[in-house]
């Protein structure tokens, strides 16, 4: 869970505030006053730390003592940190990714991109051309970060979420080039480049889906990539990835499932990022477990049948017993989620019912763990009866053996024995109150 994020404002009133001196009373000199304020108290987010070094170079180029290089300089200067500080946080993959593609998905005009790219590399734009891009670069902040701020809403203003780039071509291609080396294991040493690339394609792809995910609501780097391979996961639980699309190539018992063609990408991810082996076993719990949900579909051309569920739970054991290091991944974790979204009052189908048979023999420790847990689903089962007047007569009469017991019990006289202990004490008992001790 991410900890509260800190605002420099008390309320959204005196953001409101920063807005209207920028936007519509053009106050520039009061904004700048609050923003630095803010700036030295609690820090400000990108989008207004890159509005106050937008408006501050504004202001220079007004003021006759400061020269036309330095007005070139202030500008370029502004204009490079706000590029560089929304597009370097989503550079999350191993290898980079070109400033124009991630401006292009959260939305950045790629004129701001190029004046970046002109200031840093090339002959220092004109004032004309910097002017033009600070004006843009302000009104970009006005749609993308104060609009949202202001409505309460951390939506973006666009229809709908960015458009994130379908997973199944580049599924298909990495069956298809590692189908050839299961074949022939002398193609893999001339293929070695075409499988790194496919491997580092599946890390742009989860970059685009963060950064995606940064354009749909305000998350840190962490959460944005836990969202990307969530969607990665899902997409391997459905058919054509982890399992085939085929149904007779789909296995027919937990034994049956082959792990060779896929295993090599779950190792790379799971070495790449250290969330995904815990948010791969969970997707696969959610969907070995859809029987419970009454999620299968009615029709035949899209119905799961047994071999879809069997392929996924002979990959959960696999995942038990290579990922078992990961406390997410080890086998007291992998019954206590199954057991966890089990609903109470069910039968345990046939492939749940084979993993954990399988993962019992496997992992004899656990035995224990799975009766224990097999027991209450059974004594739930049992104990759900069907209530009757006879069943209330029953009640009413062990009620009234209860009363006559407790009243009985009350006007009972407990004989002095004599005998160290608790007794009654009545007015022949000499008691009166005194401190402890005397």
């Amino acid at each position: 869970m991410s900890l509260p994020r800190r605002v420099p404002w008390v309320s959204l009133s005196q953001l409101e505030q920063v807005y209207s001196a920028i936007y519509v009373t053009k106050d520039w000199d009061f904004a700048i006053r609050r923003l630095s304020t803010w700036r030295y108290s609690t820090g400000l987010p990108h989008a207004l730390d890159a509005a106050l070094s937008l408006l501050v170079a504004s202001r220079n180029e007004v003021n006759e003592h400061v020269c036309n290089l330095s007005i070139r300089q202030g500008y370029a200067l502004a204009i490079i940190r706000f590029v560089n500080g929304l597009v370097d946080p989503l550079q999350t993959s191993k290898y980079a990714r070109s400033i124009a593609m991630i401006s292009s998905q959260i939305g950045l005009p790629l004129s701001l991109v190029e004046l970046r790219h002109a200031a840093t590399h090339e002959d220092l734009p004109s004032v004309e051309a910097l002017r033009e891009g600070a004006k843009l670069a302000l009104s970009w902040i006005e749609q993308r970060y104060f609009t949202p701020a202001l409505a309460n809403n951390q939506q973006p203003l666009s229809t709908g979420p960015d458009p994130l780039r379908p997973l199944n071509p580049l599924l298909k291609q990495y069956k298809a080039a590692f189908k050839l080396v299961i074949k022939d294991v002398s193609l893999k040493k001339s293929m070695n480049s075409e499988i790194t690339a496919i491997l580092r394609a599946f890390d742009g792809w989860i970059s685009e889906a963060a950064t995606v995910a940064w354009s749909t609501w305000d998350s840190d780097e962490e959460e944005r990539t836990s969202w990307a391979l969530e969607k990665l996961c899902t997409a391997l639980t459905q058919p054509g990835g982890l399992v085939p699309v085929a149904k007779r190539k789909q296995p027919n018992s937990i034994e049956e499932v082959d792990t060779t063609l896929w295993q090599p990408l779950l190792e790379y991810l799971r070495s790449s990022y250290h969330d995904f082996s815990p948010i791969f076993v969970e997707s696969l719990v959610v969907t070995v477990l859809d029987p419970f949900e009454g999620s299968i579909s009615t029709h035949e051309d899209t119905k799961r049948g047994d071999g879809y569920y069997y392929c996924l739970s002979g990959w959960l054991l696999w995942a038990s017993a290579q990922w078992n290091d990961s406390i997410s991944c080890n086998p007291e974790s992998l019954v206590t989620l199954l057991f966890k979204d089990i609903p109470k009052d069910s039968t345990l189908p046939e492939h749940i019912t084979a993993l954990l048979d399988k993962l019992g023999y496997q992992h004899p420790h656990i035995q224990s763990m799975i009766q224990s847990f097999s027991k209450i689903l059974t004594f739930v089962e049992k104990g759900s009866i069907q209530w009757n007047s006879d069943s209330l007569r029953s009640m009413e009469a062990r009620l009234e053996t209860l009363q006559i017991n407790t009243h009985a019990s009350s006007t009972a006289i407990i004989p002095d024995s004599g005998l160290p202990g608790w007794r009654l004490l009545d007015g022949d008992a000499n008691w009166k109150p005194c401190p402890i001790g005397s």
